[in-house]
């Protein structure tokens, strides 16, 4: 039997910095405490520091004292891995070939590392950035090909994952209606984006209506 589990998230935000809290207590398992801040703007500074900081505190469910403090921009950035792999293997078809990867920070690097490890049959993986040379220089880390039109390069794809600092939508529902492989899942692209998408795309989802005429 699965513990049930207590969670509650805190948000506090100035300007684009913004401030994240998360909790979790699962009886018989501990407490854990995930507080991550989000500045997009340091990678501006000279010298640029990441954008996102986080650390990890687990606590004794009995005791409440505290067990461990775990770095939490390495959990962040393999959980949110696993969150878009566990995804695919789920709804994206088998038969996929071509991943687009949205972002060019930490994140996009450990899902390169993951989807090759799941998902040994991908041929191509493509990395877009709102700047090309982050891009591009992801692309050369980890041998991958770097594309400057983000629409291209969901049309090519048969699994789409955004991992950015985007408030805005950068998926646009137009583009699945147009794409060479057109609906989402089952048959289609799988998009999996931490952001909210954008309204054509919901509106079609929520409607139950497919994307295709």
């Amino acid at each position: 039997v699965t513990p049930r589990r207590q969670r509650q998230m805190c948000i506090r935000d100035r300007g684009n910095n913004a401030l994240l809290s998360r909790a979790a207590w699962i009886k018989g398992a501990g407490i854990g405490v995930k507080t991550a801040t989000i500045f997009p703007n340091n990678l501006k500074r000279d010298p640029a520091l990441p954008s996102v900081h986080a650390v990890f505190t687990l606590f004794d469910d009995e005791t409440g004292v505290p067990q461990a403090l775990i770095d939490g921009t390495m959990v962040t950035k393999w959980k949110t891995a696993g969150d878009s792999i566990l995804g695919a293997r789920l709804l994206a078809r088998p038969d996929s070939k071509t991943v687009t990867l949205v972002g060019a920070g930490a994140v996009c690097s450990s899902l390169i590392d993951a989807y090759r490890e799941v998902f040994p049959d991908i041929e191509r993986i493509l990395g877009w950035n709102r700047t090309f040379a982050r891009a591009q220089k992801l692309a050369a880390e980890k041998g991958v090909e770097a594309i400057q039109d983000l629409q291209e390069a969901f049309g090519l794809a048969g699994i789409v994952s955004s991992a950015t600092l985007s408030i805005e939508a950068i998926l646009l529902g137009e583009w699945i209606f147009t794409a060479r492989l057109p609906q989402i899942v089952p048959e289609g692209v799988l998009v999996h984006t931490p952001k909210p998408l954008d309204p054509v795309q919901v509106d079609a989802e929520e409607s139950g209506q497919s994307p295709l005429p």
